[in-house]
């Protein structure tokens, strides 16, 4: 049985104790599964410690003032660019959205009902 030496914990363990891994040269990860989880866990909570830090020290009123002066000093070509390619963006998600196309679907049917009953109004 094929083995290898784990990175984590230096031991020489059989392949079956190690992830595949299409990034290596062998096909298996550096670490053992019991070492990679270890490190998975502890870089978890490395990551919610950081997360907890900025949103205890957010200040959404101060983001806000960084992209309003920001804004303000763009040159109004490019905020007008900015904005044609946000609506662009909206009315591109909003036209493959379903609901909306039902929407659109039933409001163009109300619309063709209304006029066709005003056509046979006036022909009365």
């Amino acid at each position: 049985m094929a083995e290898k030496t784990c990175d984590g914990c230096k031991q020489i363990k059989p392949l079956i104790e190690f992830k595949p891994s299409i990034m290596s040269q062998d096909g298996y990860s550096k670490r053992c599964k019991e070492c990679g989880s270890e490190t998975n866990s502890s870089d978890a909570n490395i990551d919610l410690k950081h997360l907890l830090a900025q949103v205890e020290f957010y200040n959404p009123s101060q983001e806000v003032w960084i992209f309003n002066q920001k804004w303000i000093s763009m040159p109004e070509e490019m905020r007008l660019e900015k904005l044609t390619d946000a609506k662009k963006d909206v009315d591109g998600y909003l036209s493959n959205h379903p609901m909306i196309a039902k929407k659109r679907k039933e409001i163009a049917e109300i619309r063709e009902r209304r006029k066709n009953k005003t056509e046979s109004e006036t022909y009365a």
